[in-house]
């Protein structure tokens, strides 16, 4: 089965009145995917009709927010994953998220979380891990039948994993393609807004990337089709080893950029730690152990990001 670039918009021009009602009364928030890539997706899940669909990345909830604003009186199951559970972002997205009923939020690392998932039809939406990690990620559980469709967000024309998805996968879509923009970009309208009263318009705006002409619409969601062949192995195997052979590249820039954020981040755990054990998971008390060795944990594995070495691939 393949959909060409006009076949993908009819499809979505079919459900854009149903989507348009189900987000109106739903205000765009920060780092959320914009409305106009969030059509592809829930209008291929009703392509495919499918009854379990998978997020990886949740930040604070607007994207999950507006799938589950489209299925929730629908007998399909939506499973959110978020790395972390102890942020501010964890927080929101409980708040935001409250009351959808076929709705589960979990926490933890998506690479061994959605295999286990995957026991039906379902759509798999990429927005954490990223880069190559998703990438991967995406070429791994599409290797099940089970798996229609994979969305990554984040593959703007200027990423160099935007290249490399182009040459692995074969029938593979992109939100910034002219004709799906023209079509639906009235539906940004609100978050373009949103964005000037944070004052972030000039970082990024439509054509526009850290305040540099882009030649995406904006940060670009990927749609990738499953088939028997989805992908080329040379170029998938041709990728895998740049990567290997690029480990030992390491920017000394990124440490002094991340420092004082991640000490920051490890400072405020235990606040977000105890409000989120209280007032969101409804504890009767504090288990101090417990806290401590989370702690502890988290601490660890923020200063080893630091020292991550970088994998720029090219």
């Amino acid at each position: 089965m393949e959909l060409k670039n006009d076949d993908i918009i009819e499809i979505c021009q079919k459900y854009l009145p149903i989507f348009e009602k189900n987000v109106a009364n739903i205000g765009y928030e920060l780092k959320g995917i914009c409305n106009s890539e969030m059509l592809l997706f829930v209008s291929i899940i009703q392509y495919f009709q499918v009854k379990l669909i998978i997020e990886s990345g949740r930040a604070s909830g607007y994207s999950t927010k507006i799938i589950a604003a489209n299925f929730n009186s629908s007998n399909q199951e939506i499973y959110s994953i978020e790395y972390l559970k102890y942020t501010k972002d964890s927080i929101q997205s409980h708040e935001n998220l409250f009351g959808y009923k076929n709705l589960h939020l979990i926490y933890g690392d998506s690479n061994k979380i959605i295999p286990k998932l995957i026991n039906r039809e379902c759509c798999v939406l990429i927005d954490g891990p990223k880069d190559d990690a998703a990438i991967k990620l995406a070429v791994r559980i599409m290797k099940n039948s089970f798996v229609k469709a994979v969305f990554i967000h984040d593959m703007d024309k200027e990423s160099n994993h935007r290249t490399w998805m182009e040459r692995i996968f074969k029938n593979i879509f992109f939100t910034d393609d002219t004709s799906y923009v023209n079509a639906f970009k009235h539906l940004d309208e609100e978050m373009w807004l949103e964005l000037r009263k944070h004052k972030r318009d000039d970082m990024y705006g439509p054509y526009l990337k850290n305040s540099k002409h882009s030649k995406s619409y904006y940060h670009t969601l990927a749609l990738i089709f499953n088939s028997k062949d989805f992908f080329d192995q040379d170029a998938y195997f041709s990728y895998i080893k740049t990567i290997k052979s690029q480990k030992n590249k390491w920017k000394i820039s990124f440490l002094f950029e991340n420092f004082f954020g991640t000490i920051k981040k490890i400072l405020q755990y235990p606040k977000i730690y105890f409000f989120v054990e209280l007032n969101v998971d409804k504890r009767n008390g504090i288990n101090f152990k417990n806290f401590l060795k989370k702690w502890i944990k988290f601490s660890g594995s923020q200063v080893l990001q630091i020292f991550k070495k970088r994998v720029p691939v090219s």
